[in-house]
């Protein structure tokens, strides 16, 4: 199994850099959440987060790994209504600067719903979100984000190990009624211990709106459960 985890990991390494010779921009993606449960239900001996709260912190390194590009901090919520359905909101205040071009602020404001269908060796998740967009020194708008994620967890014992995973995630903007954006997601979620877990990604975007077209890199988030 350890062999298998550092053989996925150099291939995405490996993906990430074969892609660097054609494209816009080279990035780093650095997520941070810590998760703190509110309101916690137990169902037939299992401990079941129904609300919880996420403090959020993004830094993005661009200009092909050169200067942060984007910086980010936010706070939400999700309440799980069902097994497989959970509801939220959440709060980004966002600051970036993609190119030469004067540095951008914006607020947003983001409500979302998701659906979650947990097998043995595969778990499906689809999350609908609308993002409220509140930019400063442009015009505000709204987008519709879908974003499909498939995971194959891999078992030894009975017991999961990591999960290779697939993720999608397309963007609609309403006042152009176009969809302007597309990120694909390859890499592994590793629970490394009960509170803390952590994914790697290599991260390809394609955007049709703004002067970055096409970006490529390596990414983590790391998650922390503060109780």
């Amino acid at each position: 199994m350890k062999k298998m985890y550092l053989a996925l990991l150099i291939y995405i390494t490996l993906c990430g850099f074969s892609f660097a010779q054609d494209t816009d921009d080279i990035v780093n993606w650095n997520d941070v959440n810590f998760i703190l449960p509110v309101i916690q239900e137990t169902k037939n001996g299992k401990k079941i987060d129904r609300l919880t709260l996420t403090f959020s912190g993004v830094l993005r390194i661009g200009r092909n790994l050169k200067r942060p590009i984007d910086e980010r901090v936010g706070i939400g919520f999700s309440y799980h209504l069902s097994r497989n359905f959970s509801v939220g909101s959440s709060y980004l205040y966002r600051r970036s600067r993609l190119t030469e071009a004067p540095r951008q602020f914006e607020h947003r404001l983001n409500f979302f719903l998701t659906a979650e269908k947990k097998m043995k060796y595969l778990t499906i998740k689809n999350r609908f979100m609308t993002m409220y967009q509140i930019r400063h020194a442009r015009q505000d708008t709204v987008a519709q984000r879908n974003r499909l994620q498939l995971l194959f967890p891999i078992r030894k014992n009975d017991k999961e190990i990591f999960s290779p995973f697939v993720t999608d995630e397309i963007y609609y903007d309403f006042k152009t009624r176009k969809l302007y954006r597309n990120d694909l997601f390859i890499g592994i979620a590793k629970q490394l211990t009960p509170k803390f877990g952590a994914d790697l990604f290599f991260i390809k975007q394609d955007i049709s709106m703004g002067p970055i077209k096409d970006t490529k890199g390596l990414g983590i988030t790391l998650r922390y459960k503060l109780k």
